[in-house]
């Protein structure tokens, strides 16, 4: 969205920036940018950054639902009212945009319109709430890295959590699993994690999602000659990697099996 080597210019890019162009130039937006509250606004933006993602492995979707749209919120007004706010659109992003076209088109030809309006509006707000930390982060890329820090650090939680629930052979949660014409010695432990609701397949999405950070971290400290680090970094993604396979996720095993697929090339 932001990124100059792929800027592509659009009627709906120009058309917005006009738009906020004209909201900057208002004297109530001066006004704005001059109190207390503006000059720290990236800070309590980044509060709810934070709070959105810690929250992903306690809280259930609405509550990190709420603090998505808080962070989304604050993160557009302040383009609305920084002097000289642009966005751009690149070609990663429009991949995301063509991505939300579709879902929409699957929202007016569903036949459950009620229920997957629900579902419609989670995925609109976790893609607002993308496009609001890509914008976050161009302005603050001093920010970049503590955050992928925190991020490896819920990750490798949800990945002990996962394998201390394994090797304790839970079955009471692990419903996912079709027993009724299995023997015994067939059914198994699906490790399901803190994160709501309480379900081996979120879980696996979660970790495969998530252990990118976990390698960008290691490659940082082999690159700075930080070998100590790299090789902790190391093992907390083999941890990631040991969780998505007791998750019992076939989808999990693709996502892995392609990540490395991609590192192997």
């Amino acid at each position: 969205m932001f990124n100059r080597k792929f800027g592509t210019k659009s009627i709906f890019i120009s058309l917005k920036n006009g738009v906020l162009r004209n909201i900057q130039n208002t004297q109530a937006a001066a006004c704005v940018r001059e109190s207390l509250f503006f000059e720290n606004i990236d800070s309590f933006i980044y509060i709810f950054l934070m709070l959105t993602l810690v929250s992903c492995i306690f809280c259930e979707s609405s509550y990190i639902g709420i603090f998505a749209l808080c962070f989304s919120f604050l993160q557009s007004f302040k383009l609305c009212v920084k002097k000289g706010a642009r966005t751009k659109i690149s070609l990663y992003d429009k991949a995301i945009l063509i991505f939300f076209a579709f879902v929409v088109l699957s929202l007016f030809g569903s036949t459950l319109f009620t229920l997957s309006l629900k579902g419609f509006m989670k995925t609109a707000i976790y893609t607002y709430f993308y496009f609001s930390a890509l914008s976050y982060f161009l302005d603050n890329k001093n920010k970049i890295l503590p955050t992928i820090l925190v991020v490896s650090g819920l990750i490798s939680f949800e990945s002990i959590i996962a394998i201390i629930q394994n090797n304790s052979g839970i079955l009471a949660i692990a419903g996912w699993q079709d027993t009724s014409n299995l023997d015994p010695t067939q059914v198994i432990s699906r490790a399901y994690g803190t994160l709501k609701p309480y379900n081996p397949n979120l879980l696996a999405g979660y970790l495969v999602t998530g252990i990118s950070s976990l390698w960008c971290l290691s490659m940082v400290n082999l690159l700075n000659k930080h070998y100590k680090r790299f090789l902790g970094f190391l093992i907390l993604m083999l941890l990631a990697t040991i969780a998505i396979i007791y998750t019992g996720s076939r989808g999990g095993y693709l996502g892995i099996a392609g990540f490395y697929g991609i590192f192997a090339l």
